[in-house]
């Protein structure tokens, strides 16, 4: 082999040996910058599904609120309302027109105006004896959408909510005498063998 061919191979050997310690410093960055993660220690697996959760909560970090057409943050959804007879019933609106013996809430249902109703059951101060329901209609977000307030057909004295079916409440006078409370409509039915409607 001439001297020139000797230069020749020598200068390959030399553009070989750079080209491969290219690849081996480019293959060592690469694994490098993968397994740079705070979770390089654990097995693949684990590692992965961590990687996967961290991602998750990055991306729940970077959700944007949301906003409504003002540009003010959106109110969240209201939690739902329990159906029940509320022991203590507050109104500090009729306060000093009803002694409240107790009460009623539920969500409407679709079949009244607003989203929660509810029923405070008493007598008026200023008669004992003529019994009182108060009904108050919440509408999400906005508040008390109306109230209504109705007297019981009979004075029997206060009275109380002791049952309901759906919106259908029924009310017992001091006495005992019965009436089922339609809450949608306000009306009033006799619990006796001949029903009378109010």
């Amino acid at each position: 082999m001439t001297e020139k061919g000797k230069k020749i191979a020598a200068l390959l050997v030399v553009l070989l040996l750079i080209a491969g310690l290219a690849l081996m410093i480019g293959y060592q960055m690469n694994n490098a910058s993968a397994d740079q993660s705070e979770y390089a220690d654990l097995p693949k697996e684990k590692r992965e599904i961590l990687e996967r959760l961290e991602a998750k909560h990055q991306q729940f970090l970077n959700v944007k609120e949301k906003v409504d057409k003002e540009g003010r943050p959106a109110p969240k959804p209201p939690e739902p309302i329990k159906t029940e007879i509320l022991d203590h019933f507050e109104d500090p609106i009729d306060k000093k027109e009803i002694n409240f013996v107790n009460g009623w809430i539920s969500e409407t249902k679709g079949q009244m105006k607003g989203r929660v109703v509810e029923v405070g059951v008493g007598a008026l101060t200023n008669d004992k004896t003529q019994g009182v329901v108060l009904m108050r209609i919440w509408k999400y977000p906005s508040g008390l959408l109306e109230g209504h307030q109705y007297l019981t057909p009979e004075k029997r004295g206060a009275v109380k909510v002791v049952d309901y079916e759906g919106l259908d409440l029924i009310l017992e006078a001091e006495d005992g005498f019965k009436w089922k409370f339609n809450v949608p409509s306000g009306k009033f039915t006799e619990m006796t063998d001949q029903t009378k409607t109010f």
